[in-house]
């Protein structure tokens, strides 16, 4: 969606190019960034394709490898690209399609005996479910991922969306967040899947209020990001949104603002509408807290299009949010 004119003036720090600097150096993520090539396709792995917000490449890649896959029988995976193509349908507001990618790839991962292969699928299912406000439907998929065989992350993510999908009901959270991020932080690998559980305990953070919260996975996070990392597989998050959420709860006005039109832009390119309008409505609510009535037309402008996104996507939680 172009951007309306009253917020072009928002937008007025450029996009700053990344790499992997000295201070992410010792990080785990850059070696999903490597040039590694995929046997069926050829060409980049479509994870890091994904990772890396380079949607249209990642979706043409797992389209290569499940033809190729289902050729050779290999149905495993099969599955893995298909909740691959069920994440990027998630970042696009495809959610229609991320329903038909979920039930194509459960019904692969059972052919093949390998409900692991499923697990990507089914938290970009749950995520749409909860961003639609289709609550039952979101516990119903969390109950099929509280499974031992969906392997360490999907397991260990399984109590952070429960209270995210709290959160997003505006319940009480009902239990301490600290012991489950101490938790998920000491189990978490360079896995790439842990990455929504750690862009989950930020939204944890923000829900409770507890800028503490954030501190490590925000650093986790800023490190990706240094190397290029824009978004998480499986339960999508924009990366710049979640560290511009982090920035805001410690205070550090100047550096979210920058985040969040960072994610603006990155959103934009990609045409992750769903983050987009999240992230209108997280800058919003950054402008908000903030003593100068000056920011008022750029909130009101701010809200206005994410409430039009939010209505165009069907994300009926959102649309009354501000």
């Amino acid at each position: 969606m172009p951007l309306k004119p009253e917020l072009s003036h928002v937008l007025n720090t450029p996009l700053r190019k990344r790499s992997c600097t000295s201070q992410a150096y010792h990080s785990p993520w850059p070696r999903f960034l490597d040039a590694r090539k995929d046997t069926m396709t050829g060409g980049h792995i479509p994870m890091t394709l994904l990772l890396q917000g380079k949607l249209a490449e990642a979706e043409s890649a797992a389209y290569a490898g499940i033809a190729a896959a289902t050729e050779r029988q290999a149905w495993e995976t099969a599955a893995c690209l298909l909740s691959l193509l069920a994440s990027v349908a998630l970042v696009q507001g495809a959610l229609a399609k991320v329903e038909r990618y979920a039930l194509d790839a459960t019904a692969m991962s059972e052919k093949a005996a390998a409900p692991w292969a499923a697990c990507g699928a089914l938290q970009a299912r749950l995520s749409a479910m909860a961003l639609q406000g289709h609550w039952q439907a979101a516990q119903n998929t969390l109950h099929r991922l509280h499974n031992p065989a969906m392997g360490r992350a999907g397991l260990g993510a399984v109590p952070v969306y429960r209270l995210l999908l709290r959160a997003y009901q505006s319940q009480a959270l009902g239990e301490s967040i600290r012991p489950l991020a101490t938790s998920l932080l000491k189990a978490q690998t360079s896995a790439p899947e842990w990455l929504g559980p750690l862009c989950g305990l930020v939204e944890l953070g923000e829900a409770s209020l507890l800028s503490e919260l954030t501190h490590a996975p925000a650093k986790q996070l800023a490190q990706a990001l240094a190397c290029g990392i824009v978004m998480s597989p499986g339960w999508v998050f924009l990366i710049p949104r979640q560290l511009g959420i982090a920035a805001t709860l410690r205070g550090d006005w100047d550096q979210a603002e920058a985040y969040f039109q960072q994610a603006i832009e990155v959103a934009t390119a990609a045409q992750a509408t769903p983050e987009l309008g999240r992230t209108y409505l997280a800058y919003a609510r950054l402008l908000r807290i903030q003593p100068d009535t000056r920011h008022d037309p750029r909130i009101a402008a701010l809200l206005d299009t994410a409430r039009g996104l939010f209505k165009a996507l069907g994300m009926a939680p959102f649309v009354a949010a501000g």
